[in-house]
């Protein structure tokens, strides 16, 4: 499907139409909107600045990982939040995100989009889009999401592993009314982001599954995926007993069943 801008006043009237949302910055081209958000919340912007963009030069996904992107085509966004929250409880915030974005993609498109723990949104064990939180240490915190959506072709090394809305077969939804419906979602929930935590479970297909989380250190976690803790952390059940992993990456060993 052929790329297409934003609209910069349907972006500002949608968006900007969410309570909670101050400033809603669009550029045509950035290295990744994680990055200009650190750099507004460096120079002072508030809370409920947005940033999008049609294009990144360095998008960022976790563990450093390159974030492909076609122009015009996937909702690229972040969100300046500084929301005083205990440190445990920030990683929630991702958790939220994905809930918001994966039932605004699945209004939006007419699809079924499920999450991966942690941050992954799926459709069909494909990545649709992915969810990266960044703190600059001095109490702003910064949401990006990446989000397929007009998509139809990949690199060959996605192609067997990636997907966008419209090459999921669902309908070809407003970049900007998704983004809206994600951050009006978010914005409920976020001064108390537990609450979600019976949600996300609803929606994680990892839960259940025979997993491998691979790990920044020492040896892998494997077992089955059983539980969410109260602070975002996947339980994995193994031969030695149960693991807590706070992050890492999962490997689905089984189909879903």
């Amino acid at each position: 499907m052929d790329p297409e801008a934003f609209d910069p006043p349907e972006l500002a009237a949608l968006v900007g139409a969410v309570p909670w949302v101050v400033d809603v910055i669009c550029r045509h081209e950035v290295d990744s909107t994680n990055a200009e958000a650190l750099r507004l919340a460096s120079a002072g912007a508030p809370a409920g600045t947005i940033v999008v963009a049609d294009t990144q030069t360095a998008g960022r996904g976790r563990r450093g990982r390159a974030w492909w992107s076609e122009p015009g085509t996937a909702l690229l966004a972040s969100w300046l939040l500084r929301p005083g929250l205990d440190p445990e409880r920030l990683p929630l915030l991702s958790l939220l995100a994905g809930v918001a974005a994966a039932r605004a993609a699945s209004a939006a498109g007419g699809i079924a989009v499920r999450l991966k723990w942690p941050n992954d949104l799926v459709v069909d064990e494909r990545k649709l889009g992915g969810i990266l939180s960044e703190s600059d240490g001095q109490g702003a915190v910064v949401v990006g999401l990446g989000l397929n959506v007009r998509q139809t072709e990949f690199p060959d090394d996605l192609a067997a592993s990636a997907t966008s809305i419209v090459g999921a077969g669902g309908r070809t939804p407003s970049r900007a009314w998704v983004l809206a419906a994600t951050l009006s979602s978010f914005g409920a929930r976020m001064a108390a982001p537990e609450e979600v935590l019976d949600d996300y479970r609803a929606m994680c297909v990892t839960l259940g599954r025979s997993v491998r989380v691979e790990l920044s250190f020492g040896d892998a976690a494997e077992g089955k995926a059983i539980d969410i803790t109260t602070s975002g952390a996947l339980i994995v059940e193994g031969a030695s007993g149960s693991r807590v992993v706070p992050s890492g990456d999962v490997v689905h060993l089984r189909p879903n069943p």
